[in-house]
């Protein structure tokens, strides 16, 4: 039987003699795949599905059995995409932009035409994370991994096509297996409904939220701005004076978080609890850390009922801890079980490291600008050179790293508490947030699911580190790691009964 392929909106046609009279499904992909290795110069397969609507061209890209095919299903169903293509396709780029079709037979690519590609999402069997993008090394190994069994050799020769360069520079990859494809389809509804920042919520009006207030009350992007505290009557007054200093920004007093979370873009967490027995499970930052994820799993709450899908600064200690329980608490019901119907991975930052970075400038002379930190916000840095400029490396230097962690204490001999500092630090990662591009040195959820701080770049929205671990620098961070699993544990347990507690 002689079988005819092509790639609707190219002039690609290959021609295959098949023995028999029935092609299976598994002989129809051998065949693609066979294709794929005559392909020209040019062009790049992807094993994805592809769809489209009114506004725009997307690819799914996983290999079998990710998901992608379930993915595509609810996208058509709920959110009215079209199915193009189900398997394999072919992109290229023509006058600057991408086109897609379906590598298909002749027959069933009959009235098909070629389709823009806007987007290309990658789905993830292993890694923690909701949405993020993937290093150059993680790219190309999971393009070779969803064409298996294609000799990695052969696809080699993709790296140097410019239609990859910019399919790797376009892509998004979906993580976090363990959720529900619905999420996924509401991570890329949410991904192109994104709105413009220009409320701000504030959670804790001690000193730290009140000097933030008076940085941003006259920024001329700020339209509303919501405060909510334990102190009713120092927010009353609060508000008043800030209205007198920018009336055009409309002030509220929130009187619950849900409240707060449906009028806010981004909110600041930034309360501490006062007059609560000290919990100490090992560091400054952490003397509050029960009393503190009561109040987490409180805010939680409201996160859940108002689907809240604007972006969070976790600005009270442990900052990397109450991170990771801002993400995981609103995942989890009332009954204790996790259901995945809160926030996203990219939602969640927590404010430290970028205050620990500055203060290393401070007090270490670094013209070469080689040195970074990485790890948890104060207690447990570790000190990096950076190698060949995409890559760090551990640096020992236990002097300068304990003049890091030093560096408050030194300052409240002097005055109660540290402010300016921390406050900058909070509006630079709210600039580059609002512009949705930049580089920032914050708390997030990494690969492995643990909260720690990293160097990253942000690009349309979207996170992906900036550097790469060299070994040395994996090991201490997966031992720091395990220390931080231990914290989670403790929560969880620690937690039944008093703020719902993990049961599953």
């Amino acid at each position: 039987m002689r079988l005819i392929f092509n790639v609707p909106g190219t002039n690609l046609t290959y021609i295959i003699n098949h023995k028999g009279e029935r092609l299976s499904p598994k002989e129809k992909k051998e065949y693609r795949l066979e294709t794929v290795r005559k392909l020209p110069r040019g062009f790049v397969p992807l094993h994805a599905v592809l769809l489209k609507n009114k506004k725009r061209g997307i690819a799914i890209s996983g290999s079998s059995g990710s998901g992608k095919t379930t993915l595509a299903e609810i996208l058509v169903n709920k959110f009215k995409y079209k199915l193009v293509a189900n398997d394999f396709i072919v992109v290229w780029n023509q006058k600057g932009n991408l086109y897609a079709s379906d590598l298909n037979s002749k027959e069933n690519n009959r009235g098909k035409q070629k389709t823009k590609l806007t987007s290309v999402f990658f789905v993830s069997d292993k890694d923690k994370r909701d949405i993020y993008k993937q290093s150059e090394n993680e790219f190309f190994e999971h393009f070779v991994g969803t064409l298996y069994p294609l000799d990695r050799n052969l696809l080699k020769k993709f790296e140097q096509e410019d239609v990859y360069r910019i399919i790797r520079a376009l892509h998004i990859c979906l993580g976090n297996k363990t959720s529900n494809k619905q999420r996924w389809a509401e991570i890329i509804n949410s991904y192109y409904n994104s709105k413009k920042i220009a409320r701000i919520g504030i959670i804790g009006i001690g000193t730290i939220g009140n000097t933030l207030l008076n940085l941003i009350i006259a920024k001329p992007w700020l339209r509303i701005l919501n405060i909510i505290s334990t102190d009713r009557k120092k927010l009353k007054g609060i508000s008043l004076d800030l209205r007198s200093a920018n009336p055009q920004v409309l002030v509220n007093i929130s009187k619950t978080y849900r409240d707060l979370f449906n009028n806010s873009d981004l909110v600041v967490i930034a309360f501490n609890v006062k007059n609560e027995p000290l919990v100490v499970f090992g560091g400054e930052r952490n003397m509050k850390i029960y009393s503190h994820a009561k109040v987490i799993w409180e805010i939680s709450r409201s996160v859940r009922n108002s689907k809240y899908r604007g972006f969070l600064l976790v600005v009270t200690n442990p900052v990397d801890i109450m991170s990771w329980a801002l993400y995981e608490f609103s995942n989890i019901n009332d009954k204790g079980y996790r259901d995945w119907n809160g926030l996203y991975s990219n939602q969640v930052y927590g404010i430290g490291l970028g205050l620990d970075y500055k203060r290393m400038q401070v007090l270490e002379n670094n013209p070469e600008n080689n040195l970074e930190l990485v790890g948890e916000h104060g207690e447990n840095l570790t000190l990096c050179r950076v190698i060949d400029e995409s890559k760090l490396s551990v640096m020992k230097n236990d002097k300068l790293l304990k003049l890091i962690k030093e560096y408050s204490p030194e300052i409240r001999k002097y005055t109660d508490r540290t402010i300016f500092g921390p406050v900058h630090e909070i509006y630079e990662v709210l600039q580059v947030i609002r512009k949705r591009s930049g580089e920032m040195r914050v708390s997030l959820l990494n690969d492995n699911g643990v909260v720690l701080g990293d160097v990253v770049k942000l690009q349309n929205g979207i996170i992906s580190r900036k550097f790469e671990y060299k070994n040395n620098l994996q090991r201490k961070l997966e031992s720091l790691e395990k220390v931080q699993r231990v914290y989670y544990k403790l929560l969880k347990k620690n937690g039944a009964g008093e703020f719902g507690g993990v049961k599953k």
